[in-house]
């Protein structure tokens, strides 16, 4: 087995599929295996990315639940491996190389979670991975779920990533502030970029320096501003009426 080269994880993988690799580090640590194979992954996409499996592997008769149920049992009964420092399968190892290649020649260079349960598919050598096969999915099907799915998912943080773009441009964060959301945008973490802004304009409100809030709140003030101008005229020029209508009797 090959040690765990969490640099080499960090510059390639997305901060999502980052996520799933952690998890799996602490499934892996909980049976006190030492060592982190596909398995491992596909039990922590279980539990953390339940979106991915239910409009893919689980879209049709297979459930989440049955699926980490048996994977749970899978791992339980897996050996550990007896060494100094946590190992990575060769399994794992190609897996990962196969979804890197898979992304490399693509604008985004990032492994994302699909990536991984493609990369996993193609493979064929997760035992985990024969759950899925024998609840009968067909993988023409699971190929055209799982592109429908990176469709979508894409096109999602793409419309995010505009959005936390035309922001940012305009608002001016504290430092504490701006530090999370460089740190987000720097890992690629759009959805966590897009969280940290909206949180902290919806806290700040009107204290936000945000262009179109601005121009917005100015609308409002000059529409409130004119309607008491207009109303003082209309009963000032009663008045006259009044006063008028009073010397001519």
């Amino acid at each position: 087995m090959r040690e765990l080269d969490f640099d080499f994880l960090r510059e390639r993988l997305s901060a999502e599929a980052m996520q799933i690799i952690s998890a799996s580090i602490e499934e892996s640590r909980r049976r006190n295996h030492n060592f982190l194979s596909e398995d491992h992954v596909l039990l922590a996409l279980c539990k953390k990315d339940r979106k991915l499996l239910q409009d893919t592997v689980c879209r049709n008769s297979l459930k989440i639940e049955d699926l980490a149920v048996e994977t749970k049992i899978l791992l339980d009964s897996t050996r550990p491996y007896v060494g100094r420092s946590f190992r990575m399968t060769p399994e794992l190892k190609r897996t990962l190389r196969t979804a890197w290649g898979n992304v490399v020649q693509t604008e985004h260079r990032r492994i994302e979670t699909f990536d991984l349960l493609d990369a996993i598919e193609r493979n064929g050598t997760s035992a985990a991975w024969e759950i899925i096969k024998k609840n009968g999915l067909p993988l023409p099907e699971f190929q055209e779920y799982l592109k429908e799915y990176k469709r979508n998912y894409l096109e999602n943080k793409k419309r995010i990533k505009e959005h936390v773009s035309q922001k940012s441009s305009f608002a001016s964060l504290p430092p504490n502030v701006k530090r999370e959301f460089v740190e987000a945008v720097k890992s690629d973490d759009y959805e966590s970029a897009y969280t940290i802004l909206s949180s902290y304009i919806h806290h700040s409100k009107m204290d936000l320096p945000l262009v179109s809030h601005q121009t917005t709140a100015y609308g409002h003030i000059k529409r409130d501003s004119f309607l008491l101008y207009g109303s003082v005229l209309i009963l000032f020029a009663l008045i006259v009426f009044s006063l008028s209508t009073l010397v001519s009797c």
